[in-house]
């Protein structure tokens, strides 16, 4: 917010109002903003966008995110509320006898992507019912996950958004 007086864009390509209202709030200098929604999403739409009608393969997606770094601020309390989703996914997909699946953000191959994984694999254990999406080097393969499910659940996440704006029921 302190540097924010000093960014200039004379156009700025952005999903929606939200984005306009928050670069307006911290004072950042924008000419003309263009509403146009997620280019990845559009794409994505393009190869394979299944009809919302279409059989839903999965009861719930469950969306993962970025584990914050080391020096996060709030390290603790995004891992909290990261796990406190995670648990209340799996107890239900239990209880219900559910179909979910986790989407991982990152490549699971990378260091990051394995620190990803061990961290829901701790909380769903080694039997776990929750499938893990392990394919995400495959265009869209998200974005094809989230639209075959009844329920996207996640936190901080642009497919969470997208997957509304594709009409998705999200939590």
């Amino acid at each position: 917010k302190n540097d924010a007086e000093k960014i200039f864009i004379p156009n700025y390509f952005c999903f929606g109002q939200q984005t306009e209202d928050h670069y307006k709030k911290i004072g950042a200098k924008v000419k003309n903003y263009y509403k146009c929604g997620s280019l990845r999403q559009h794409y994505a739409d393009q190869e394979n966008k299944p009809k919302q009608n279409e059989f839903k393969e999965f009861d719930i997606c469950l969306i993962s995110e970025n584990l914050p770094p080391d020096n996060d601020p709030v390290k603790k309390e995004r891992l909290e509320s990261l796990e406190a989703i995670a648990q209340n996914v799996k107890n239900f997909t239990i209880e219900k006898r559910l179909k979910t699946i986790l989407v991982l953000k990152r490549d699971p191959s990378t260091k990051r992507g394995k620190k990803e994984i061990n961290f829901y694999q701790k909380i769903f254990g080694e039997n776990s019912s929750i499938k893990i999406s392990q394919n995400i080097n495959e265009n869209f393969k998200n974005y094809n996950i989230a639209y075959k499910s009844k329920l996207v659940i996640g936190s901080r996440s642009t497919l969470l958004l997208e997957a509304l704006g594709y009409g998705s029921r999200i939590m």
